[in-house]
């Protein structure tokens, strides 16, 4: 059984540019969108008040969730709004994108060891970085091959927010120590 469907050759005819190189309805989103969202922002803005905010995005992949981590961010008692997804991988994928991982890792230390031979230095002293990176792929590896363990891969985008620059600066450097 066979479905035939006819598909236009020339989309030409479908989205013409009106003005400033958008089309019809680009143009009626935007309009709107200005005609609401500027008055509003003027009559709000002396009520709501000003603050500074940041986003972070981290993307974490581990064999197990720590508790811990997740209570040191409850116990900052600022403006903060974190947002967490979990997601176990298939196994095969995982030790694929593992494995890929540590040939990248292992790229680095063979680059990092033909700089130290060019410049003179002895080839075996590693920045702490690759070796430690090379040793957690090598961990994660080990417990999803050994222990049929699950790979998590975790999510997290932390909002932070301060009255002043200065304030969202001082949060955010304490966001990013626990990370």
């Amino acid at each position: 059984m066979t479905i035939a469907v006819d598909v236009l050759k020339d989309l030409s005819g479908i989205k013409t540019k009106v003005a400033l190189n958008l089309t019809k309805r680009q143009l009626v989103c935007f309009g709107g969108a200005a005609v609401t969202g500027v008055p509003l922002y003027l009559l709000t803005k002396g009520t709501i008040g000003k603050m500074f905010g940041t986003v972070q995005y981290f993307d974490i992949t581990a064999s197990q969730v720590n508790d811990e981590l997740l209570q040191r961010f409850l116990d900052i008692d600022e403006n903060l709004t974190v947002s967490i997804h979990m997601q176990t991988m298939d196994p095969v994928k995982a030790s694929k994108m593992l494995k890929n991982k540590l040939s990248n890792i292992q790229k680095m230390k063979i680059d990092e060891q033909k700089k130290a031979v060019r410049s003179g230095y002895d080839m075996d002293i590693m920045p702490s970085d690759i070796v430690t990176f090379e040793n957690d792929a090598l961990e994660l590896i080990n417990d999803l091959n050994s222990s049929n363990q699950k790979i998590i891969r975790m999510t997290f985008l932390i909002a932070c927010f301060g009255r002043t620059k200065k304030e969202m600066e001082n949060l955010l450097q304490r966001v990013s120590g626990i990370v």
